[in-house]
């Protein structure tokens, strides 16, 4: 084979790797299932869809080791509906809480979008090595349970989105220390931050209507509150 011919096979090689390192970074998966599963950002993804215009990425499991992840507002991925492929662009959905009791997950990352992810009850209760949430504007509201018992949970990052803190939304983080009430927070819940002994001072926002009972009880080291 001369120099020439071999120079051609390793550009169309070239090409082709590339190509399937862009497929990756686009979380593309290819199935004959009307149901085809993918794995992105430390999550493991059902992606439903009866209408290749409607699909939604179900958030079904974790992949077992990735200590850091993200979650997007949108997963891109292809199906096959009735014998033909097409491209989607899914919503992300969290329908149960997968994560809950996670004694490896270390950070969780929100994405921003114009999709709203609804997180469920006892989202991320219990998981003992999570030390950082962060949230874009993909989230609206923070449920019941969601955060609970996150023992080294040190530091929650909101966007201005978050408008509802839901009952024992954050009890017993008691390592909390840095959490920052966004403009837009209408209602924190019962005991939404029921033992969270070193959260020192808090400023609430303006938009703020009500504070249900124990909202910040047993938090030992709060002595501001403005």
């Amino acid at each position: 084979m001369n120099g020439k011919a071999m120079m051609f096979i390793s550009i169309i090689c070239v090409i082709l790797c590339g190509t399937a390192v862009m497929a990756l970074d686009n979380v593309t998966a290819d199935s004959e299932s009307t149901d085809p599963t993918v794995t992105h950002g430390g999550c493991v993804y059902t992606i439903s869809a009866v209408d290749p215009n409607n699909a939604v990425a179900n958030i079904t499991a974790w992949d077992g080791e990735t200590k850091d992840i993200v979650i997007p507002a949108t997963i891109k991925t292809k199906i096959t509906v009735e014998q033909q492929e097409a491209d989607v662009t899914c919503t992300v959905a969290m329908p149960t809480a997968v994560f809950k009791g996670n004694t490896t997950i270390e950070s969780v990352k929100f994405g921003d979008g114009e999709a709203t992810i609804t997180l469920p009850a006892q989202a991320f209760q219990n998981c003992s090595a999570l030390k950082s949430v962060t949230f874009g504007n993909t989230v609206t509201a923070i449920p019941v349970n969601c955060f609970q018992k996150c023992s080294v949970l040190e530091t929650v990052t909101v966007s201005d989105k978050i408008v509802s803190i839901g009952n024992f939304a954050f009890q017993y983080c008691k390592v909390l220390k840095d959490y920052r009430f966004n403009e837009g927070l209408v209602t924190i819940g019962n005991g939404a931050f029921y033992g969270c002994a070193y959260l020192d001072s808090i400023v609430l926002p303006a938009s703020m209507m009500s504070i249900a009972d124990n909202g910040f009880a047993q938090c030992t080291k709060l002595s501001a509150m403005t």
